[in-house]
């Protein structure tokens, strides 16, 4: 929640010499909470091995929800000075503690349930969906507080209600989640466990898939529309609409694509996709500099749509990789190293780059690095469980 109101947060709970400043600050506690992730995800990933999925789930939502809750009842910067700052990085460590095992291990709790099914690829595809309705959630109440408050309501009181509003949501989520199946069950036996050099293979294979795909989400779907409105200059209603239609888009194809993938091989989706974003990445982004708000829109629903085609697909790749007595770890570590060095402090390294250097392109050339990192991984790094 707090990325989409890094502005505000830059100016409660830091003393920002300017507005970009408190912006990158803002990016930076954002970053600080994905680079304790990988703990949390050997945390969660061992419970999830040793009493289930459904247990490690039900613990990391009860965790995330304490310190979201308390970051809206957090006094600022004006009021106790830089231990608000303090407070603010610790509970968004516990935060990101927490996630550590959420979004991998959901995705492997439904990989393992349905990977006999032969529509396999489209209930995975649609975690990868409700991970993007979250988001698209939080970008939209923003987008909702900025359409009824005026600014100085919002920044004197209206930046709690989003995470006031997370107690009852994930009160929601974990009523759903109650009678979520405990006990895992293994595709492959503990005694097929693979030795340490064969397994660092899938590790690398999936690293680079992760880093590629997480990157790409964070800059074109969740830092774009500061993208748009600090340097490409479009009001904050504007680009926040577009970021939210581009979102409801995003899904849409994710859950398509993954339906798709039952008919035409998976995996040469993830690579046409992958290859077509990165040939249009740059021209699509410098289309976008001095574009309008109807320019800015068809650009991200190009953008949607081809990542779409890799998302569809992208969480049973990722559970064809990790199969046995060990998944749940091995899921989670795979998911959140990437995470926490790359797509977890992408919007402050483009943000910097940026303000800093004048290059506008850096964003598109970072996604590029990572996305042909990605193709040669999937190319010709054999998968020890699976040709993938």
């Amino acid at each position: 929640m707090s990325v989409f109101l890094v502005a505000v947060m830059g100016r409660l709970f830091f003393a920002p010499q300017n507005e970009i400043m408190g912006i990158i600050l803002s990016f930076m506690v954002f970053a600080v909470s994905y680079l304790i992730r990988p703990i949390g995800s050997i945390f969660f990933g061992h419970i999830g091995d040793k009493c289930g999925s459904g247990v490690s789930l039900k613990y990391s939502m009860c965790l995330m929800t304490v310190p979201t809750f308390f970051i809206g009842i957090l006094p600022t910067y004006n009021d106790i000075g830089y231990l608000a700052t303090i407070l603010l990085v610790l509970l968004k460590l516990i935060q990101g503690f927490a996630a550590g095992g959420e979004l991998p291990i959901s995705a492997l709790y439904v990989y393992e349930r349905s990977y006999k099914n032969p529509n396999s690829i489209l209930l995975c595809s649609l975690v990868s969906a409700g991970s993007m309705s979250g988001v698209l959630a939080a970008s939209f109440i923003v987008f909702l507080l900025y359409t009824i408050l005026p600014e100085s309501s919002i920044n004197s009181w209206g930046w709690r209600l989003p995470f006031l509003l997370g107690l009852p949501l994930s009160i929601i989520i974990f009523y759903f989640r109650k009678d979520i199946y405990q006990n895992n069950t293994y595709i492959n036996p503990k005694s097929n466990a693979l030795p340490l050099k064969k397994y660092l293979k899938i590790f690398i294979k999936a690293i680079a898939l992760v880093s590629f795909v997480q990157v790409t989400f964070y800059i074109l779907f969740v830092w774009m529309p500061t993208y748009l409105q600090y340097f490409m200059g479009l009001p904050y209603k504007i680009a926040r609409s577009s970021n939210v239609i581009a979102l409801i888009s995003l899904a849409f194809f994710t859950v398509t694509f993954g339906f798709i993938s039952r008919f035409i091989n998976y995996k040469k989706l993830i690579i046409v996709g992958s290859i077509t974003l990165i040939c249009l990445i740059y021209p699509l982004m410098l289309w976008m500099q001095n574009a309008n708000f109807m320019q800015a829109l068809i650009i991200q629903l190009i953008f949607a749509f081809l990542f779409g085609v890799i998302e569809g697909a992208y969480f049973y790749t990722l559970g064809q990789m990790f199969k046995g007595s060990n998944s749940n770890t091995g899921m989670a570590i795979s998911f959140t190293i990437p995470n926490a060095l790359f797509s977890g402090t992408a919007p402050v390294i483009c943000t910097y780059f940026i303000s800093k250097f004048n290059f506008t392109g850096f964003p598109s050339l970072y996604i590029a690095i990572l996305g042909v990192l990605a193709i040669l991984a999937l190319l010709f790094i054999d998968s020890p469980y699976a040709r993938i």
